[in-house]
């Protein structure tokens, strides 16, 4: 039988089809003008922007309805919970880019290896860490995720990534 997390993983498949087509075709416009190419690309960007919504809008509907089917205790009175999220931090992660290609890597990476990230922030850009320009940044994910992101075969060699640290009494969080 299968877990909740591979049902979930065969539901975000099925539906992200449509969203690389949509890719894939904007990828092959030829021999058109600069400024038509550019209203295309706009255009395309748009549209994948909604299919990707739409995508996202199909997948939490059939994960609410496999949550409900999987266990009745999960579903009661018109609630439904949803799996836990731990925060973590990703370090050293180097700065040759600007903060949303990095985040938009860090998503693909982890995307790649079917770990599904809900949340990105940039904590710290360091611009001499050693010699080298260092972002470090706060991740979001699924707890049953958290084992396979503090692996360090997960991220590549050099960054670093460990359990988010609250401050106790205070309700501070820090990142060190």
């Amino acid at each position: 039988m299968k877990t909740l997390k591979e049902k979930m993983e065969e539901v975000r498949k099925k539906h992200t089809n449509s969203i690389e087509q949509g890719e894939v075709h904007s990828n092959n416009i030829m021999h058109e003008s600069n400024t038509e190419m550019e209203n295309k690309e706009r255009r395309d960007e748009d549209t994948n922007q909604e299919n990707k919504e739409r995508v996202n809008a199909t997948v939490n509907a059939e994960r609410i309805e496999i949550m409900s089917s999987e266990n009745s205790s999960a579903y009661k009175d018109g609630l439904i919970g949803v799996p836990k999220a731990t925060k973590v931090v990703l370090s050293r992660v180097y700065a040759d880019r600007s903060e949303d290609e990095t985040m938009d890597n860090i998503w693909n990476h982890a995307k790649k290896r079917k770990v599904e990230i809900s949340y990105i922030k940039v904590l710290k850009y360091r611009e001499n860490f050693g010699s080298w320009p260092t972002y470090t940044l706060q991740l979001i994910l699924y707890d049953v995720d958290l084992e396979s992101v503090l692996n360090s075969n997960f991220w590549p060699d050099q960054i670093l990534c460990r359990k988010w640290i609250t401050r106790s009494g205070s309700g501070q969080q820090y990142s060190r």
